[in-house]
């Protein structure tokens, strides 16, 4: 997902809440171009899936 919220270096795997939800995981900030407060999340759906992903490789 994309959110306009402003995302520093070390916000990355940080909660993204939206009313008083967890709606994602802080992926990356846009590091360049001229758009400011630009940002991109994974899903809960997506990281739900990974750790089962990893968990069943142990």
């Amino acid at each position: 997902g994309q959110i306009d919220a402003a995302i520093n270096p070390g916000n990355s795997g940080g909660p993204v809440i939206v009313d008083r939800e967890i709606v994602g995981v802080v992926m990356q900030a846009n590091a360049g171009g001229r758009a400011e407060n630009l940002g991109y999340f994974v899903p809960p759906s997506i990281v739900q899936h990974v750790l089962k992903d990893s968990e069943d490789q142990q």
